[in-house]
Parts: C-alpha cells; sequence; structure tokens
C-alpha cells in the first residue's frame, strides 16, 4: 500500500515541478529547489521499497497502512490542519497561518498544548519568515502581521 501512496506523491510532485517551471524570475528559485528535491527523494523512497525484498511471513500483504484508531485519528486531525492551512493562506497571511498551524499539529501529536509550544513555534515562524522576506525573496501571502515585519525589515532596518 505504501508503494501505491509513494507513487502517487511521485506523479503530485512531478506535476509540482512541472508547475514550478512556469514561475519566472527570482521568485522561481524557491519552489523549484524544493519540489525538485522533494521529488527526488520521494522517488528514492519508491525505488528503494520496489527494490528491497519481500517480508516472509504469512502471506497476507507485505506493507500495511494499520494504525491504532489513536493514532489514526490523529493523523487524520494533522492532515485536516494543515487542509485548513492552505485555506486560510490568503486570509491570515504567512506568519499567523503557519503559527496556528505548526501548534495545533503539535499540540495534536504531544497531547496538549503547552506555552513553550505556542511561544516556540511563534519565533520559528518569525525566523523563518524572516530568511523568507530577506535572503529567498519568496512572495508569501500577506495579513498585518507580515506587513508590519516588511516595514521592520525593510523601512526601518
Amino acid at each position: 500500500m505504501r508503494l501505491v501512496f509513494a507513487g502517487i506523491l511521485v506523479a503530485v510532485l512531478a506535476a509540482i515541478v512541472w508547475q514550478s517551471t512556469e514561475i519566472r524570475g527570482s521568485a522561481a528559485i524557491y519552489p523549484i529547489v524544493v519540489s525538485i528535491g522533494a521529488l527526488v527523494c520521494s522517488v528514492a523512497f519508491l525505488v528503494a521499497r520496489a527494490l528491497a525484498p519481500a517480508p516472509q511471513g504469512d502471506g497476507g500483504p507485505a506493507i500495511g497502512l494499520r494504525l491504532p484508531a489513536g493514532r489514526a485519528l490523529r493523523l487524520a486531525a494533522v492532515a485536516a490542519v494543515w487542509l485548513a492551512y492552505v485555506v486560510a493562506l490568503p486570509y491570515a497571511g504567512f506568519m499567523v497561518a503557519s503559527w496556528v498551524a505548526l501548534f495545533v499539529s503539535l499540540a495534536i501529536t504531544h497531547g496538549r498544548p503547552s506555552l513553550s509550544g505556542a511561544l516556540g513555534t511563534a519565533a520559528f515562524v518569525l525566523v523563518f519568515a524572516i530568511l523568507i522576506k530577506i535572503v529567498l525573496y519568496v512572495p508569501v501571502p500577506q495579513a498585518w502581521p507580515d506587513q508590519q515585519l516588511d516595514i521592520l525589515l525593510y523601512e526601518w532596518l
């Protein structure tokens, strides 16, 4: 079953790589590098799984996705958070949407939210946003916090 999902992932990433080549200018560098990197890693995983010897067992499926109910529910919740992130990104902006998605994902996977988790994810998103803006020059969806960071970085400094 993992081979099927890995194959689907490779196909989707190949489409993303193809689409990212349509981006013009310096904004194209980041999506092209990231999508090609993800594609290479996915192809390597797919090839390694396809060439691996089948495990000796009871004759059932060699690879399965059986998860305990609690883990499956957490996995579905994290997937829902990141789908909501894509929808919220144009409205909430990069910094707020990313912080909420990371913090809620952390809370789901670790059992309960904490102040250190909230502050740590906020610091990570702030540093990442600064790197995106002043090193990679990747345009991101803007809301009030993103605009204020731009003013701080480009007008005050």
